[in-house]
């Protein structure tokens, strides 16, 4: 060590003295200067800045602590923090103080670790605040605690908002787990997030099973896949109503119908991250529709059927009483002056055919009315047979006239799935050849073959007759009901429309061609088929 000697004094000045003085100078200075700042800091910071010893008593604080609980510095110093917070708090705060002694009694090595708390604090008025706390020992030369250095910082605000995000939330999910409505939240790439409990019960699944799985492999629908895609891109809703859906690893669970919605959530820079999917199931009101629907059908097939029967029969009955009064008119003046009329006709005969014409009228809307309302089972029918009873039949009852009825191909059996009604058909066509017809002798021929439609057997039967004929503009609304018309010739209306329903509910087919190519008047051929079976 070099000394230095003063000439003057001849004392001996020390350089490693003078250095050691140097050096406490810059560290008290130093320390001034830290102690400066941190008074700054103290002041102008918008927290709470203090510190506190082992015994949890506060040794220094800031202004600030007015402004966050209402207490001057002076009030607060040398007071113990549970006169500050909540029982509640004191306990959060006394756990965190044991864990935090704990871990430096096992010697923890990260001296600045910092912990964080949140508790409630009470101000002067009585008024509870929302605290934020960071803090960390202060140690000694040897890194062992001697106090606590912390800041906080009010959260009143932020807790409000968290408080009202959890009610809102709350009252979300209340909602949702309690309304009817499927709803699902989905990312973009159409995988779960989450759903309610009503998505999940209708598909028979807890609600911690979708989550992660994606819609179209639980439900693998192309047309639906495209339509999710488009509101991706486009960023627009999507609705649509009483949509069929039907569960492809269920199909006994059959069809059902869905009102569904999709909304595309979007980010801030608006780019859709996300939706929502709502479904609401309507089978039963879809169901409810389609009665509805046809009951209001039935109701107005069953009010034009009325009508339609109420007018035929006003009018065509009133024909035929008009004919029966002047055929019995005539009879009687035949009878008192018979010189009046030199030639006799058989008015008997006419009165019986007019009484003839309306019980069969009368027959013919009572089975046309069973035919509209229920369907008859069909049997195995012999068609030589009925075809040979309706033959017979219109001799009984057109005795007066010239009848000159011939059937071809019957030497072997015919048989139809069809029932009694048959007999019905073909007295219908024979009777109305025979009511449209002039001529002195009325010839029908009649003929039985067997044909192949469409890999389908039938029975073909052709009524062709020299009657009066029938017009091409007739021939094509020929078989329909007149309801709009009902003023039919001599009631053919009533007999052809009967003739169609019933070779309709056997799936057969009827139509009328001319007799002569291109000639109407010379008469007519109505051709039926009727499925055919092979009799066991």
């Amino acid at each position: 060590m070099r000394n230095i000697k003063q000439q003057d004094d001849k004392q001996e000045i020390n350089i490693e003295d003078i250095f050691n003085i140097t050096k406490k100078y810059e560290m008290q200075q130093q320390l001034s200067d830290l102690k400066e700042l941190h008074r700054l800091i103290s002041e102008c910071a918008k927290a709470v800045i203090f510190t506190i010893d082992m015994k949890m008593k506060f040794k220094s604080i800031n202004p600030y602590i007015y402004d966050l609980l209402g207490y001057t510095p002076n009030e607060v110093i040398n007071e113990k923090v549970a006169e500050f917070n909540t029982p509640s708090s004191l306990k959060t705060i006394a756990n965190a103080f044991r864990e935090e002694m704990k871990k430096e009694r096992k010697g923890s090595t990260d001296i600045n670790r910092v912990h964080e708390l949140q508790v409630q604090q009470i101000h002067k008025n009585g008024s509870i605040v929302d605290v934020e706390i960071l803090c960390t020992f202060l140690r000694d030369e040897e890194n062992k605690p001697t106090g606590i250095f912390g800041v906080s910082r009010d959260i009143s605000e932020r807790k409000k908002l968290e408080r009202s995000l959890i009610e809102s939330n709350n009252f979300l999910n209340s909602i949702l787990d309690n309304t009817s409505i499927l709803i699902a939240y989905l990312d973009r790439n159409f995988n779960f997030i989450k759903v309610n409990r009503a998505y999940a019960v209708a598909d028979q699944k807890e609600i911690d099973y979708f989550p992660g799985k994606n819609h179209f492999d639980l439900y693998p629908n192309q047309e639906n896949e495209e339509i999710f895609k488009q509101v991706i891109d486009r960023g627009t809703p999507y609705q649509i109503f009483g949509k069929p859906f039907e569960y492809a690893d269920n199909p006994e669970r059959g069809v059902s119908y869905w009102d569904w919605s999709l909304v595309p959530i979007k980010n801030e820079l608006g780019i859709v991250n996300s939706l929502v999917l709502s479904l609401q199931n309507v089978t039963d009101r879809i169901s409810a529709e389609k009665l509805v629907r046809e009951s209001e059908k039935k109701f107005r097939e069953a009010f034009n059927h009325a009508n339609f029967y109420k007018d035929l029969i006003a009018h065509d009955m009133n024909n035929i009483l008009q004919a029966i009064q002047s055929s019995v008119e005539l009879y009687q003046l035949s009878i008192e002056k018979p010189e009046i009329f030199e030639e006799k006709r058989d008015y008997l005969g006419i009165i019986t055919e007019n009484i003839f014409n309306g019980s069969q009228l009368i027959s013919n809307v009572v089975k046309l009315s069973e035919l509209q309302q229920t369907k008859m089972p069909l049997d195995l029918i012999n068609v030589n047979k009925k075809l040979m009873d309706a033959i017979i039949f219109t001799h009984k009852i057109f005795q007066n006239r010239n009848l000159n009825i011939n059937v071809e191909g019957l030497k072997s059996d015919h048989y139809v799935l069809a029932n009694d009604l048959i007999i019905e058909l073909f007295e219908n066509i024979l009777i109305n050849a025979v009511k449209h017809n002039i001529n002195s002798e009325i010839e029908i021929r009649i003929k039985v073959s067997e044909v192949e439609l469409d890999n389908k057997k039938y029975c073909k039967i052709e009524f062709t007759d020299n009657g009066l004929g029938i017009p091409d503009e007739i021939k094509k609304d020929l078989f329909q009901r007149r309801e709009k018309n009902t003023k039919s010739k001599k009631g053919m209306g009533i007999g052809l429309s009967l003739v169609k329903q019933i070779i309709e509910s056997y799936n057969g087919k009827i139509w009328v061609e001319n007799k002569v190519l291109n000639d109407y008047t010379k008469g007519s051929n109505f051709v039926l088929l009727i499925p055919m079976i092979t009799q066991n």
